[in-house]
């Protein structure tokens, strides 16, 4: 994907997330400024519409709407930012990823919550 980023002029320096780890910045949800974005997706839109059979058969996470989001931006040029606030609940389960997680509870955002009880309990 960073190719494809890279051939448009777009920016490819992705996010570094709160333990340091380079990669997907979106996390499920995401704030861009609209004015930017739009400006980034009629740039990138006729890319993507010409390669995006070929791209989504190289990577799922095309097809993942906060991950395209993302990828418009950097393709504008624009930079991405993690929320160093926000998590996923899932994080326990990759301590090789993410070596300093507590708890899902320890943050302001908390993302994949999926237990009814739990949610009716915040």
């Amino acid at each position: 994907m960073l190719d494809v980023i890279k051939q448009v002029g777009g920016n490819t320096d992705i996010p570094t997330n709160i333990f340091g780890k380079k990669g997907y910045g979106a996390g499920g949800g995401f704030i861009v400024d609209c004015q930017k974005w739009i400006k980034s997706w009629e740039k990138f839109r006729p890319i993507l519409e010409l390669n995006y059979d070929t791209i989504a058969s190289q990577n799922k996470l095309i097809g993942w709407s906060d991950c395209l989001a993302q990828l418009v931006i950097m393709a504008g040029g624009y930079e991405v930012v993690q929320n160093p606030q926000m998590v996923q609940t899932w994080y326990h389960e990759r301590p090789d990823l993410y070596p300093n997680y507590t708890d899902w509870r320890d943050y302001e955002i908390a993302d994949y919550v999926k237990d009814i009880e739990i949610i009716k309990s915040l």
